[in-house]
């Protein structure tokens, strides 16, 4: 049997990965994920050539408008268990049409880890879609209060490098706000 290669174009991690678990890893619960699988290395980096020059050319002609409106991130981390969380969020336009979305679980003792990593992969993906205008949802009163720097002691030792990551691409927006938001509201706008 040949090899296969998986370009992954859009997802956690763009690139070529040499199984599918690698690039199932970068694409589960990702519901704008593109990628597609090839016998040679060259046909692989080909493609993903050209979804780089397609999304360049998409993201160039949207960007003046898109930089210029307000999206809205909900998420939520939950206890799914012991030391099992659900993880979700979705990036909506003010016009409430969803243009990113992300559902995964993940197997943690520490909740706090992640908010953050959920929180992080949110903004990259807002960052990577150019957009430059955001309001925050999270039902963690905590890291609310942690983001507008109300409450000084969140975060453990552990997480605080993790916290300064995340206040550092909330510099790529000219503008954000953040604000508290009740479990049963945003469990509706992650439908």
């Amino acid at each position: 049997m040949k090899d296969k290669y998986y370009a992954v174009s859009r997802g956690i991690e763009t690139g070529i990965y040499s199984s599918w678990e690698e690039c199932k890893k970068q694409t589960h619960g990702i519901s704008n994920a593109k990628f597609r699988s090839f016998y040679s290395l060259k046909a692989a980096q080909k493609y993903l050539n050209k979804r780089e020059a397609f999304n360049q050319n998409y993201f160039n002609r949207n960007a003046q408008s898109q930089s210029q409106e307000t999206y809205q991130l909900y998420f939520y981390v939950k206890l799914n268990g012991e030391d099992n969380f659900t993880s979700k969020f979705v990036l909506k336009h003010k016009s409430g049409i969803c243009v990113c979305k992300f559902d995964r679980n993940f197997k943690c003792s520490d909740r706090k880890i992640i908010e953050l990593q959920t929180l992080f992969f949110a903004l990259k993906n807002a960052t990577d879609l150019d957009i430059n205008r955001i309001e925050i949802f999270s039902c963690s009163s905590e890291l609310v209060n942690r983001l507008k720097n109300v409450q000084k002691k969140y975060f453990e030792k552990n997480t605080e490098n993790l916290f300064v990551t995340v206040k550092d691409k909330l510099a790529y927006f000219s503008s954000w706000e953040v604000s508290y938001i009740e479990d049963s509201v945003i469990d509706e706008e992650l439908l």
